[in-house]
């Protein structure tokens, strides 16, 4: 299993936390998980798919933060979706190593604090939804550039 390139198992009745072992998929390309009950926090053995380039988990119950050594690794992905789960924290500045991400879909959560400067420094970002969370402060500026 360890060369599967595409895992979907998408809008299923997929219950309970993400196992760990999901990093033994190191091929992983695409990670279609939307639109299931899964629950927990997303592992930090996502870091070990170095090359995703779509992360789509919309529509779960996972909760929790992101981890920052997640993103940072995360340095071939296109499309990041958590939309409609009950992620929470602040979003990782490490956001702005991910050079090809296209976009990115946070909204539906619990994300709280500033908006990240670094998502305005993503040079092929296209799509950035943020809608229903807990944001503070201003629209920042660096959104702008």
């Amino acid at each position: 299993l360890t060369n599967i390139e595409r895992l979907s198992i998408q809008s299923n009745q997929l219950v309970g936390p993400l196992p760990r072992t999901i990093g033994r998929f190191s091929a992983l390309r695409e990670l279609y998980l939307y639109e299931n009950k899964i629950d927990g926090t997303l592992p930090s053995e996502v870091r070990f798919f170095l090359n995703l380039e779509k992360l789509i988990l919309f529509n779960n119950k996972l909760g929790g933060s992101t981890p920052s050594s997640t993103m940072e690794n995360l340095q071939k992905i296109v499309t990041f979706s958590v939309s409609g789960n009950q992620s929470a924290g602040a979003i990782p500045s490490t956001i702005g190593s991910c050079p090809l991400l296209q976009d990115l879909w946070l909204d539906d959560n619990l994300f709280s604090g500033a908006i990240p400067t670094e998502i305005g420094s993503l040079p092929r970002l296209e799509r950035l939804e943020l809608r229903r969370n807990d944001f503070s402060s201003f629209i920042p500026s660096h959104l702008g550039n």
